[in-house]
């Protein structure tokens, strides 16, 4: 009875096929070393996949899944080597490597499923083929007699070209320049396989058989030598086994060193470990404790989360109608109560946190300004901030600090000595007076130092303050300003004040200097408004005709305070100059300031008595005596203008020089 094989089909990357049988004892790594040994690769580049699964190296061959017809189908592919530097040095699977060195199975098994057994297994058919040796004509080889070498198989070795011989023209193979190699083993000859030797005079022919026995005779030694060939053979023996005993014992030794280090280190860090889970739980249980950070407290509020979650699970399992409410009601309420101490300590917890970053800031203030001079040498500057600074903490300190009455008494008596110097701060006045009140407690009443508590607290909150504000009082002797004109920083005192201006802008230098070319647009705009208002009224002796810039310019600014009486916008862009009652011309007693909106509102205005009230009226009629005082001159002017025709060319083409009707 033939052994079980395994008939495995084989596809290669390039989709080519192939089929092999093996016995089933075998591994999936023993498939592999044999199918490296026929692809002339090594059998680590080989990879044997069953559809989307890799094939374990250990699995035996028989193992693995067959299709219907008891065939194993294996993708068979390579990996690069590893030490390849390159996916050039992958390994290539060549089928025509594999065919020279395939050998055809003697048996194989088929399962054939239209054949089955009473059982419904399929029938298991085994096919025999016939293994025989190929028959190949004789082989030629010979002998050379001089040298006493063996040229094997010389017939299919490759002469010397023609043009390298040394008889030109001659079909004739030297021997001499034939290919040659020494075989050093002894190789078994096939029964159907002979020798025979080509004849050309040197080399005698000779036919070999599997009896034959070929001597060639080697250099002659003596008895001695020889044994002591063959001691030396055993000595050599005896070193190696003496040589690996020690590098064995020396291996043992070191790995006995490497495991007890491994075994050190494993224990150090089982032991770190551990100590540094209790250090951590040890710091949860004390944050939970005294928490002082918003994280601290979100931990807790996660605990109240879960134990309420846990209370609630067991009343809901374990009570039932009013017995339950009211054991949730219970919970509730408690509940509420952890919640609001858990707040109340949050907040308490803010306040030592800012207090404590107040302190280390009020450090910081004290702190000498610090830079490398000469030969890398630190220096440390106070500067007189920071001697003040440095100076008020100690005060701070020792007003903290809990003390006797008499010794209280004496540094706030210290204190309120110092605060004489400190004139540039704004709560001075407050500060000195508490001082001076918890002096006069301690003194002429009974209240000791410790009842005085909240006094303490505002004390110390002035005094961080002081200690916080700091002005050079050299800098605060002449306060400056930047004029904007001049673009020079000039003392307070050379820069003209006025109530109807937000900030100062312009000194007295600049505020003299004629400033009308900086906002003369403005003005032209209002003065072109009010000639194109009164030309379309058919008004010849309006004054508007000969008002310059200048005047309106002074009307808006001096009389009328550059704002509009009704919204008080002080725009200057937006600026007009209507007349007050439309029935009468226009004249600077006879308009009012507002922005171009509101004309446009004021002229639709039929009865401006109805419309404005009492106090708007005395308001503008104060604002009219001002300009009948300043333009009094200008009605006679006006008549004079009038009757010579001039007001026809304000403002219009210089080629028309006289109205139509003038020329009547």
């Amino acid at each position: 009875m033939p052994r079980p094989r395994v008939n495995a089909q084989f596809r290669l990357p390039d989709k080519k096929r192939f089929f092999h049988a093996y016995p089933g004892f075998m591994t999936v790594l023993g498939v592999k070393k044999d199918l490296g040994r026929k692809f002339e690769v090594p059998a680590l580049c080989l990879e044997l996949w069953q559809g989307d699964e890799e094939m374990n190296n250990k699995l035996p061959f028989s193992k693995t899944k067959p299709n219907e017809f008891g065939i194993h189908k294996f993708q068979l592919q390579v990996r690069p080597l590893p030490n390849a530097t390159s996916m050039d040095e992958l390994p290539i699977l060549d089928l025509n490597i594999y065919n020279t060195k395939q050998k055809l199975p003697e048996l194989l098994n088929v399962d054939v499923p239209c054949m089955c057994r009473e059982d419904g297994t399929p029938l298991k058919v085994v096919v025999e083929i016939a293994n025989k040796a190929i028959e190949k004509p004789e082989l030629c080889s010979f002998k050379d007699t001089r040298t006493g070498l063996i040229y094997m198989e010389a017939f299919t070795q490759t002469g010397p070209a023609n043009t390298a011989t040394k008889w030109v023209g001659r079909y004739y193979y030297s021997v001499d320049t034939q290919t040659q190699y020494y075989a050093e083993t002894v190789n078994d000859t096939m029964h159907d396989k002979a020798s025979q030797c080509w004849l050309d005079g040197v080399n005698v022919r000779f036919i070999s058989s599997d009896k034959d026995a070929i001597i060639i005779p080697t250099k002659y030694i003596t008895y001695y030598q020889m044994k002591r060939a063959e001691r030396r053979i055993e000595r050599i023996t005896v070193m190696q086994h003496y040589l690996r005993r020690l590098n064995m014992k020396a291996t043992f030794k070191w790995v006995g060193q490497e495991l007890r280090r491994l075994r050190r280190n494993f224990d150090k860090y089982e032991s770190d470990f551990y100590k540094e889970q209790r250090r951590l739980i040890a710091r949860i249980e004390r944050l939970k404790k005294f928490p002082y950070s918003q994280e601290h407290f979100e931990l807790l509020y996660n605990e109240v989360f879960k134990w309420r979650t846990a209370e609630v699970d067991r009343i809901n399992s374990l009570r039932h109608g009013a017995s339950r409410i009211a054991e949730l009601i219970e919970l509730l309420s408690a509940e509420s109560r952890m919640l609001v101490e858990l707040d109340r300590r949050r907040v308490l917890a803010v306040k030592k946190r800012q207090e404590v970053l107040d302190e280390r800031n009020l450090a910081k203030l004290g702190d000498p300004v610090q830079f490398i001079s000469y030969k890398d040498l630190k220096v440390d500057l106070y500067l007189l901030r920071v001697q003040r600074a440095k100076l008020l903490n100690d005060m701070l300190a020792e007003l903290k600090r809990p003390t006797q009455m008499k010794e209280r008494i004496k540094i706030l008596t210290e204190v309120k000595r110092m605060l004489g110097r400190e004139k540039h701060f704004k709560k001075l006045a407050e500060l000195f007076e508490l001082v001076e009140r918890e002096i006069n407690i301690l003194k002429h009443t009974r209240i000791k130092v410790n009842n005085t508590y909240t006094l303490h607290r505002r004390l110390n909150f002035l005094f961080k303050e002081l200690i916080r504000t700091y002005s050079d009082p050299k800098t605060e002797e002449i306060p400056k300003h930047l004029c904007e004109v001049c673009s020079k920083v000039k003392p307070l005192s050379k820069f003209s004040l006025s109530v109807r201006k937000e900030q100062v802008t312009s000194c007295e230098k600049c505020q003299s200097v004629n400033l009308a070319g900086r906002n003369t647009m403005f003005f032209k705009a209002v003065l072109r408004a009010m000639h194109r208002d009164e030309k379309l009224r058919h008004t010849p002796g309006s004054l508007a005709f000969i008002m310059q810039i200048d005047d309106i310019r002074y009307i808006i600014e001096k009389i009328w305070h550059g704002r509009s009486i009704l919204s008080l916008n002080n725009d200057l862009r937006i600026l007009r100059l209507p007349r007050w009652v439309r029935s009468e011309p226009w004249a600077p007693w006879n308009c009012i300031c507002v922005t171009e909106e509101e004309a446009r509102y004021h002229n639709q205005i039929k009865d401006i008595h109805v419309t404005y009230d009492e106090k708007l009226h005395t308001h503008v009629k104060y604002h009219h005596f001002l300009s009948l005082q300043v333009f009094h001159k200008s009605i006679e002017v006006g008549i004079e203008h009038v009757e010579t025709f001039e007001w026809w060319d304000v403002g219009l083409n210089k080629q028309r020089t006289m109205p139509p009707y003038a020329k009547d």
